[in-house]
């Protein structure tokens, strides 16, 4: 195996690989449970704002983990 150096300018690559993936991937995920809470408590007849508020919390506590 190839021994590579290890450069600021590679660690820099890697950082910005695992950030947008990480942003993208959270966005996604946030995404999609905030959805499937708000069909959920849509369909169980709960309030529009009390749907908005527990979606984009629990959205945002997803997203972050």
């Amino acid at each position: 195996m190839r021994e590579v150096e290890i450069t600021i300018g590679r660690l820099l690559r890697i950082y910005w690989l695992l950030f947008w993936r990480g942003m993208v991937g959270g966005l996604v995920i946030g995404a999609a449970f905030g959805f499937v809470i708000g069909f959920i408590m849509g369909a169980a007849g709960f309030a529009q704002a009390q749907i908005a508020l527990v979606t984009s919390t629990a959205g945002l506590i997803f997203g972050v983990v």
